[in-house]
C-alpha cells in the first residue's frame, strides 16, 4: 500500500488461498475488482481493487486449515505492530508507551508480543509433551524397580541350579547372558505389541493437525533400544551379583 496514493484506501491485498477461492488465476488476479454485499460493507466501502498478492502464512496452529485472508489499508487504529530488534525490549517499550500516551491517552498501552501470542496457540500440545515424559519415565521406572524385585526373587529360586552350573564349569558371564536372554525374549515379544500401538496412537494425533509431520523409524527405534538397554542392566546387575556368590556356599545351604 501506498499512503499517497488515494485510490490504494479502495485496493486489497488477498493471500493465494482467498485468490483460489474467488476462482481466479494467480497471474490475473492483481487488477481485478471485488464488491461486497450492501450489508457487508468493508470499512464503509462497497468496491476493492486487488492490488498485490502474497503467500500463504500461518496465523492459527497447524490444525486448521489456512484461511482466505484480505489485507485492506485503513487509518490507524487502537493497535500499533511494531518489528524491532529483541535486544532493545526494554527501550522499545518504554518508547512505545511514551508515544502511545501522546497520541492515545484515552486507552491503556497494553504491549503483547506476537512469539507469545503464537505459543498459546501451542500450549495444550507442550502439556501434553511434558506429561508424557513425565508419566513415560515413571513408567520405566517403576517397571524397572517390579523387573528387578522379579529377577533377584527368581535368581534367589535359582542359586542351587546357578551354583551346579558355576561348578560344572559356566562361567559368569555365560551364566548372565542366560538370566539376561530369559527376560529379553519375553521384552521383544512386549516391544512387538507395543509399537504398532503407539504407530497407531501418534498416527491418530497428528491427524487432528491439517499441517503435520511424518514420524521416523528411529521415533520408535531409539525407545524401544533405552528399554531394552535399561532392562539388561537391571537384570544383568541382579545376575551378576547371584553368579558371583560362592557356589559352595550356595549348595550347602540347599
Amino acid at each position: 500500500f501506498d499512503p499517497l496514493l488515494a485510490s490504494d484506501s479502495a485496493g486489497v491485498i488477498l493471500n493465494e488461498s482467498a485468490i483460489a477461492r474467488f476462482g481466479f488465476l494467480l497471474e490475473e488476479a492483481v487488477g481485478r475488482q471485488l464488491r461486497t454485499t450492501p450489508q457487508f460493507p468493508i470499512f464503509g466501502m462497497q468496491e476493492f481493487k486487488i492490488i498485490g498478492v502474497v503467500k500463504d502464512f500461518h496465523f492459527d496452529n497447524f490444525k486448521r486449515t489456512i484461511e482466505p485472508v484480505g489485507l485492506f489499508y485503513t487509518k490507524p487504529t487502537s493497535i500499533a505492530s511494531i518489528r524491532f530488534d529483541a535486544g532493545h525490549t526494554q527501550e522499545v517499550l518504554a518508547f512505545a508507551e511514551k508515544k502511545w500516551s501522546e497520541f492515545h491517552s484515552s486507552a491503556p498501552f497494553h504491549p503483547v508480543f506476537m512469539d507469545q501470542q503464537f505459543a498459546a496457540r501451542f500450549a495444550a500440545e507442550q502439556k501434553l509433551s511434558t506429561l508424557s515424559t513425565v508419566f513415560a519415565v515413571l513408567a520405566v521406572f517403576i517397571a524397572c524397580l517390579g523387573l528387578f524385585g522379579l529377577a533377584a526373587y527368581s535368581g534367589d529360586q535359582r542359586k542351587k541350579e546357578i551354583g551346579v552350573r558355576k561348578v560344572l564349569g559356566a562361567s559368569i558371564q555365560h551364566l548372565i547372558e542366560q538370566q539376561v536372554g530369559s527376560y529379553m525374549k519375553w521384552l521383544l515379544v512386549a516391544l512387538v505389541v507395543a509399537l504398532p500401538l503407539a504407530y497407531w496412537l501418534m498416527s491418530s494425533w497428528l491427524s487432528s493437525f491439517e499441517y503435520r509431520t511424518g514420524i521416523g523409524w528411529y521415533v520408535y527405534l531409539a525407545p524401544a533400544l533405552l528399554i531394552l538397554i535399561f532392562a539388561g542392566l537391571t537384570v544383568g546387575s541382579v545376575s551378576l551379583r547371584i553368579a558371583k556368590e560362592n557356589p559352595v556356599d550356595n549348595l550347602h545351604r540347599e
